[in-house]
C-alpha cells in the first residue's frame, strides 16, 4: 500500500514521556542503581527533575541548538547499565541518524529528544535513563532487557534548519540525476522532480480525476519500500482530495494517461521527518505487539528525511 500519512503518534501512552511518574516506585529504585553506579565509576553526572542523569563529555558553547522544525544529525551509543551493547552509529564509520526535533513524531528512546534539547552542535553527552524514559518494559532477546536502564551517548553531527535541510536534499537529487543520467528532470514546485520515461495521450491530470497507476517506491539507494506492481488492481488516486504525500500528487499532475515516469520527491513533500526509533530493528516489534499506530508502519522502510523515488505508469484517468 502507499502510506498517506507523514506522523502518526502512540497508540497508547507507554511510550510517552509525560506518562513519568516521580512516585513510581520502579523509577525510584532505578535512580538509585543508577547513582550508585556513578558513584562506583567516579561519574560526575547532574540530575535532572525528569528522572534520568547525565553529563557533558565534550562542549560546545558557540554551537547551535536545535529549534523546533530543525533536522538534527547525531551519532550514538547505546548500552544497558551492565555494558551490553544495543546499537551504535559511530562518526567516521556509519551515517549519523537524523531526528525532527520538536515534532510530534515519535522518537525512542523516550528522553531521546529531551536529551538532545539540553545540547548544542558539536557537543557529546552522555545520559542515563531509568527504564521508563528508555523502552519502558518493552524488552528484545538479546538486545533489549526487559525494564532496562538504558546508558545512552549522544553526539549532535550537524542542526539543520528547514531551509538548509531542503537545500541539502535538492543537492542530493541533483546528484542522483546527474549519477543515474536522468536528463531533462523537470523541476516542479516543492522541490519535487520529474523525468517522463514514456509519453502518453492527450488525458490530462487535473483536479477531481481518479487515477489509476502502478508504481514502485525506494530510497535513492534503490532500496524498494513500496510497490504494488503484483497487486491486481492499480492504485486509486483522487486528485485534490489529499489522499496522497504532496510530492506524489504533484508529480502525477505533469503525466497523461498511459505514461510513465519517475517522479523525485525530498521529504517535505514527502513523509518529512518521520520516526527516529533507535534501534531501528525494533519498529517492527513494537508495531506487531500494538505499541505503536499501524499507520507508522512506512518508518519501518523510510528513515527520517528521506529523498524518494517513485517510478510510475499511469493506467486510466477518469
Amino acid at each position: 500500500m502507499l502510506w498517506i500519512v507523514a506522523s502518526m503518534l502512540l497508540t497508547q501512552a507507554c511510550l510517552d514521556n509525560d506518562t513519568n511518574d516521580p512516585n513510581d516506585g520502579l523509577v525510584q529504585q532505578q535512580m538509585e542503581t543508577i547513582e550508585s553506579f556513578l558513584a562506583e565509576n567516579n561519574i560526575d553526572a547532574t540530575e535532572d527533575t525528569r528522572q534520568f542523569y547525565y553529563h557533558a563529555i565534550t562542549e560546545n558553547p558557540s554551537g547551535t541548538a536545535p529549534k523546533t522544525g530543525d533536522a538534527v544529525s547525531f551519532y550514538y551509543r547505546l548500552s544497558t547499565l551492565e555494558g551490553q551493547l544495543i546499537e551504535e552509529k559511530r562518526e567516521g564509520t556509519d551515517m549519523p541518524a537524523k531526528v525532527a526535533f520538536g515534532s510530534n513524531i515519535i522518537k525512542v528512546p523516550v528522553a531521546l529528544e529531551a536529551s538532545i534539547a539540553m545540547m548544542k552542535e558539536g557537543e557529546t553527552y552522555e545520559f542515563f535513563l531509568p527504564s521508563q524514559n528508555a523502552y519502558q518494559n518493552f524488552s528484545k532477546t538479546n538486545l533489549i532487557p526487559q525494564n532496562a536502564i538504558v546508558r545512552m551517548q549522544l553526539k549532535i553531527a550537524e542542526v539543520l534548519n528547514a531551509g538548509e535541510e531542503k537545500q541539502v536534499e535538492d543537492a542530493q537529487i541533483k546528484a542522483y540525476l546527474a549519477q543515474k543520467g536522468l536528463a531533462g528532470a523537470d523541476s516542479l514546485t516543492s522541490g519535487v522532480y520529474y523525468i517522463q520515461t514514456e509519453a502518453g495521450d492527450s488525458t490530462a491530470i487535473t483536479d477531481g480525476k481518479l487515477v489509476e497507476v502502478r508504481y514502485t517506491g525506494s530510497l535513492l539507494d534503490s532500496t524498494v519500500f513500496d510497490s504494488n506492481l503484483e497487486d491486481d488492481d492499480p492504485f486509486p488516486v483522487a486528485i485534490g482530495n489529499t489522499s496522497v504525500i504532496e510530492g506524489f500528487e504533484t508529480g502525477l499532475r505533469q503525466m497523461q494517461e498511459g505514461e510513465k515516469g519517475i517522479i523525485l520527491i525530498p521529504s517535505h513533500a514527502g513523509y518529512e521527518g518521520s520516526a527516529t526509533i533507535i534501534p531501528r530493528s525494533i519498529i517492527r516489534d513494537l508495531l506487531e505487539n500494538g505499541w505503536i499506530n499501524p499507520g507508522l508502519g512506512y518508518a519501518e522502510k523510510i528513515p527520517p528525511f528521506a529523498v524518494l523515488r517513485f517510478d510510475i505508469e499511469v493506467e486510466s484517468v477518469n
